[in-house]
Order: C-alpha cells, then structure tokens, then sequence
C-alpha cells in the first residue's frame, strides 16, 4: 500500500528513491574516504556487489572505480588551481 501511494505521490517507485539515496552516499564515501568499494557497497545497505556496480552505472553512467577515479582527479585540479 506505502510503495502505491509513494509512487502516486512522488511519480518513482520506492525502491528507486532507496537506490539513489544510498547512490548518493555511496558518492560521499567513494569521494571522501580511502574504503574499499565492496565496503562502501555494504555500507550503504547493498547485500550484493554486482548489485551496487549495475545500479551506481545506471544512476552515474560511470563505475564506482571510475566515479573515484574522476572524483581524485578533479580533486587534485581544484588544488593546483589554488595555489
């Protein structure tokens, strides 16, 4: 009954809200700490890794290794433009 009315009321199933919402901290830890990625994956409340790497591409069009790894990148850009 709650997923119908969450659908009616927002137009996403609740499961998709869930996924972006833990996509989304995902993010910040593949961002701001050094965790492994199946870590994060479990963190974030994913029992599956393969799971977590086919929602993360679908959400951001890149894998988590390589979220990271544009993430670092940019990082270290934003740093040398500072000084």
């Amino acid at each position: 009954h709650f997923s119908r009315f969450f659908r009616k009321a927002t137009g996403n199933r609740f499961i998709e809200f869930v996924n972006r919402v833990r996509i989304s901290r995902a993010c910040n830890l593949l961002t701001e700490t050094d965790q492994q990625i199946a870590n994060i994956c479990f963190q974030v409340g994913f029992n599956n890794v393969a799971n977590f790497n086919r929602r993360f591409h679908e959400l951001k069009g890149v894998t988590p290794r390589d979220f990271r790894s544009q993430s670092s990148k940019r990082l270290e850009g934003q740093a040398l433009t500072a000084h």
